[in-house]
């Protein structure tokens, strides 16, 4: 009989809790009050540590909803203040590029095309500078290549859609400058290491004693006929005296190896402004930039000629 009953329970899990449960239901059905109430507690006493395991389960898995929350915030934050630098930094261009072309000059408007580098220069002093301007824009050799920020190079090769730039750090290159301060005269060129690594430049053919200090501006001087006068080369780092003549370090203004836009020099004329708008107006429209001018003003006068130190005092 009983060997019986005990297969039956084995055999039938549910069947045998639900005896178990209800006989245990009854059971405590009948005992008296203060027993019941006694094995109340207990029995609360040996749930509590489960409920407050429950709790902490449930809070958990709440911080880390919350956390993730916070990180896919905090991810998409990082996202918009990177956007936000990359837009600032596309702002400061326009404005350097602005500056540029409308830049006057008492002696006349210097015309440019625009143009966006297609290459740049590697760790070869023989490199040039590849330029998506070419003899249908009326780019030719021998002119002026130019940033907002300073001298670039000058063209050497021009192609039908293309055109090819000598820039300022290759081992043939060379400007004639003038310290803008002094007006002491000199050429500007790349400083060469054993191995034939581009160290900096040098300012060279200045006379010892000559009136050059560290942090004087280099600008062309408009000798040799390619650069026109008063663009900015760089400025001078460091000034050494030697027996015959001075040993000037210059850092260029333009960072090479970070050049997305140029203007080459086409001509340089004397025009009345008003006849100046269309060229100018088309030169912004090109560049993407008639944007950035104040709202109901009109586009200002196109040139860029010799920047002198009252000019600059009242950009």
């Amino acid at each position: 009989m009983f060997a019986l009953l005990a297969r039956l329970f084995r055999e039938n899990r549910e069947l045998s809790a639900f005896i178990v449960c209800t006989l245990l239901s009854f059971s405590l059905m009948l005992l008296p009050p203060p027993q019941k109430d006694a094995l109340s507690a207990a029995c609360d006493l040996m749930v509590r540590p489960f409920r407050a395991m429950k709790r902490g389960g449930a809070d958990l898995a709440g911080v880390r909803r919350e956390n993730e929350a916070l990180r896919s915030l905090l991810i998409t934050r990082s996202e918009q203040l990177r956007a936000l630098d990359r837009e600032r930094a596309e702002v400061a261009r326009i404005r350097e590029v602005v500056r540029f072309l409308v830049s006057s000059s008492e002696e006349g408007y210097l015309e440019v095309v625009p143009a966006r580098v297609t290459r740049l220069p590697g760790v070869r002093l023989s490199e040039r500078i590849e330029i998506d301007k070419g003899k249908r824009d009326g780019v030719v050799t021998g002119k002026a290549v130019v940033a907002p920020e300073g001298v670039v190079g000058k063209v050497v090769s021009v192609l039908q859609e293309r055109a090819y730039v000598e820039p300022l750090s290759a081992a043939t290159a060379g400007a004639s400058a003038v310290i803008n301060r002094s007006g002491v005269m000199g050429i500007v060129r790349p400083r060469v290491g054993q191995s034939s690594e581009l160290l900096g430049w040098n300012m060279k053919y200045l006379e010892s004693g000559s009136d050059v200090v560290a942090g004087d501006e280099v600008v062309t001087s408009g000798l040799g006929g390619i650069y026109p006068p008063g663009l900015v080369i760089g400025t001078v780092t460091s000034v050494a005296e030697g027996p015959l003549e001075l040993s000037v370090r210059v850092q260029l203004a333009v960072e090479l190896h970070a050049l997305r836009q140029v203007f080459v020099e086409t001509g340089l004329r004397t025009a009345p402004p008003d006849l100046l708008d269309a060229q100018q107006e088309s030169l912004l429209r090109e560049l993407g930039l008639l944007d950035a001018l104040p709202e109901g003003e009109e586009p200002p006068v196109l040139g860029s000629g010799p920047r002198t130190g009252e000019e600059e005092g009242t950009d």
